[in-house]
């Protein structure tokens, strides 16, 4: 697997404009030990904000572990407002749903549903647009969803309804391979 830095080369050499991280992927090949997380050092994110710089790309989003602590997840916001992160995308827990949008409003930063399985068990699936638009109903506009097309097929959803449905929460759409 590339390290973040080698696809951050990758997306400079393709010219793209626009990078998502995820938490946990392996920061440098210098260090594989070092991930991206909100745990990374000052010099690690120093860092990474100059590799990112040098490159074409902006990082607009990065994929998170949400967690049932408050604090724990004031910190991804203020990692993410370092870094310059537009939207943090996840599965965050029920119970956290006014404390992110508070976060939401503070840092004036997204946090994006992707449909699909939920983690943790007996936690259904975001794969109802009309569940989803339930649950985002009342909510900043910045709460959003990121439609994950194979996710969709798989639960029997016409992943061009549920674009339909939630369009005006629809921040990104994941393709995928849908011949497994």
């Amino acid at each position: 697997h590339l390290t973040l830095y080698e696809a951050i080369d990758q997306v400079r050499q393709a010219g793209a404009q626009v990078l998502e991280i995820h938490s946990g992927q392996a920061l440098s090949p210098n260090d594989r030990d070092a991930v991206v997380s909100d745990a990374m050092t000052e010099e690690q994110t120093a860092a990474l904000r100059r590799k990112i710089s040098s490159s074409s790309a902006k990082l607009v989003a990065a994929r998170v572990r949400f967690s049932a602590n408050q604090s724990a997840n004031k910190r991804l916001f203020e990692w993410a407002d370092h870094l310059g992160i537009q939207v943090l995308v996840g599965d965050p827990p029920d119970e956290q749903f006014d404390h992110l949008e508070r976060m939401v409003r503070e840092f004036n930063i997204s946090v994006a549903l992707v449909t699909g399985p939920r983690t943790g068990s007996g936690r259904g699936a975001w794969t109802d647009p009309k569940a989803i638009m339930g649950v985002l109903r009342g909510r900043d506009p910045r709460f959003q969803v990121v439609l994950n097309v194979l996710n969709l097929v798989r639960a029997g959803v016409e992943p061009f309804q549920a674009l339909a449905e939630l369009r005006t929460r629809v921040v990104g759409v994941q393709v995928c391979d849908l011949s497994d």
